[in-house]
Formats: structure tokens, C-alpha cells, sequence
């Protein structure tokens, strides 16, 4: 049994679920798509497991993994976000790494960013990021330590 075809389609994808997507433009609506790779795409109420776009414009849609260049999320959730520059309204997010982030309001794990404009509700922002980093090394050296002494009195 073979996986699923690859589909190279026009722009003006509605109601589908594809393996998939490889063109210059994507409009997807109400869609499940696992892969899209273009240069341009608009997606509203939809789910794709990854997208790699230059333009991205997402609306009340799910993204696991979402990179591109300039980035627009509203009112939809993704699992890790990279981007040169992203807006983002009304979104939820696990990580986000972007050199610029403008935002109406947004919550997320993990935001890593150069300049914020906006809310931003994190569990971990870089600095949290480096304390929890350092608390951990030091963690596992301690355990090894302590594993490594009661091994020499064996």
C-alpha cells in the first residue's frame, strides 16, 4: 500500500483533504492538509500539520508547525511558530521564536523574540528560559555526581 499522492494544485482549495500542497499561492478553506510548502498562502478554517510559506495569512485554523517569513495568525492555535515577523491576534501558541512579534493578544508556552508589540501572556519568556536551563544543568550534575561517588564505593 502507497502513501498518499503528492498534489501540485492551483489556488482555491475548499472542503479537501490532501497529502500534499505544493504551489506559488494557496487559498485553502475548510481543509486538512499535512504538508504546504508556497510562497504565498491564505487559510481560514482549516488544520495542516506543517506550513512553510513566505506570506502567511491564518485565520480560526490549527497549524502544528508553521515558518515563514511575514506571518498572520488570528483567532487560531499553533504548536511552534517561526518567523522574521509575525502578527498575531487572539491566538494561542506553544513556541514562538521571531525576530519581530505584533500582537492584539496572545498566550503561549515559550515566546522567543527580538521586539514585542502587544500582550503577550508566556509561561517561559527568554530569561525564565535561561534560569530554567541553568536549574537543570545544574540538576543533572548533581545527580551524576552523587551517582558517581556512591558508584566508587562500590
Amino acid at each position: 500500500m502507497t502513501d498518499a499522492p503528492e498534489f501540485t494544485m492551483p489556488e482555491g482549495i475548499s472542503e479537501t483533504k490532501l497529502d500534499t500542497i505544493e504551489a506559488e499561492t494557496v487559498d485553502i478553506e475548510m481543509s486538512a492538509v499535512r504538508l504546504i510548502a508556497a510562497q504565498q498562502i491564505t487559510m481560514r478554517e482549516s488544520v495542516v500539520m506543517a506550513v512553510q510559506a513566505s506570506n502567511s495569512a491564518i485565520k480560526q485554523s490549527a497549524v502544528v508547525a508553521l515558518q515563514g517569513e511575514e506571518i498572520q495568525v488570528n483567532e487560531s492555535g499553533v504548536s511552534l511558530m517561526s518567523a522574521n515577523s509575525a502578527q498575531i491576534n487572539n491566538s494561542k501558541a506553544g513556541v514562538i521564536a521571531a525576530r519581530e512579534i505584533r500582537t492584539g493578544k496572545i498566550s503561549s508556552i515559550v515566546t522567543i523574540a527580538g521586539k514585542i508589540d502587544g500582550n503577550v501572556e508566556t509561561i517561559l519568556d527568554q530569561r525564565s528560559l535561561v534560569m530554567v536551563g541553568l536549574l537543570a544543568g545544574a540538576a543533572f550534575g548533581a545527580v551524576a555526581g552523587i551517582f558517581s561517588l556512591l558508584k566508587k564505593n562500590r
